[in-house]
């Protein structure tokens, strides 16, 4: 079996090819049409710049080992030669000492929820093991800040450079109390990922939607929640 710890243009392109696994997440109050909105209202080269990625993403991803793709359906970590990729996770808990401020024990739900996602695609998330200069590490970042009620458009920059690691190497997740819009008025979203031009790729999650209810009991979830708003968002 080949590891593979691939950086996260490598797994756009991966799911630019199975882009019809998130279809069935589609009525998850996600703030992708907000941010995609407001982004072709406020940058005029926009519409162009993502018919171009999108353009680049489908033709590099032609560039992938012929049926790659397929053979995930039917082959396992155990078969020969078969790559089985890792991505490394941080999870920043934005609190202000309230039931934000989730536990580890969530954290560690919610991953295995991703996984548990991923799985048929041979595709697994951890928490990082290592920062950027190879002192060991956990995975998990915690910082009181007000950002933790997260404006989608305004607070943006702000909140996801908040203990950021690079994107390149690390997928990074912001836990936050509450998503609101622009104005600070109380919204209905519960995950929201920044559009992929650009370097400021990362995903925000609100802290009662962070992991499965149904196997989480001693978590601060909404007993709606089955960990799929990060499969969605990712």
């Amino acid at each position: 079996m080949n590891l593979n710890i691939f950086n996260l243009k490598t797994f756009i392109l991966l799911f630019i090819a199975i882009e019809a696994f998130t279809i069935s997440f589609a009525q998850i109050n996600c703030a992708h049409p907000e941010i995609k909105s407001y982004l072709q209202a406020n940058d005029s080269t926009f519409n162009l710049r993502y018919h171009q990625y999108m353009i680049n993403s489908v033709a590099a991803s032609k560039t992938m080992p012929k049926g790659e793709i397929k053979e995930l359906y039917t082959k396992r970590s155990t078969a020969p030669n078969f790559t089985h990729y890792i991505i490394p996770v941080v999870v920043h808990v934005v609190h202000n000492n309230g039931v934000e401020n989730i536990s580890d024990a969530q954290i560690f739900n919610q991953i295995d929820s991703l996984n548990h996602a991923f799985k048929p695609y041979n595709i697994q998330f951890c928490l990082a093991k290592m920062k950027p200069d190879s002192t060991p590490f956990n995975g998990i970042t915690r910082i009181q800040n007000s950002l933790t009620n997260y404006r989608m458009q305004t607070d943006n920059d702000a909140l996801m450079n908040i203990d950021v690691f690079p994107r390149d190497k690390y997928l990074n997740i912001w836990i936050v109390k509450s998503i609101k819009n622009d104005d600070g008025s109380p919204s209905n979203r519960v995950g929201s990922a920044y559009s992929p031009l650009g370097e400021k790729l990362g995903i925000a999650i609100r802290y009662d939607f962070f992991g499965n209810y149904t196997t989480c009991g001693s978590c601060n979830l909404n007993s709606a929640s089955r960990g799929k708003v990060l499969v969605h968002e990712v």
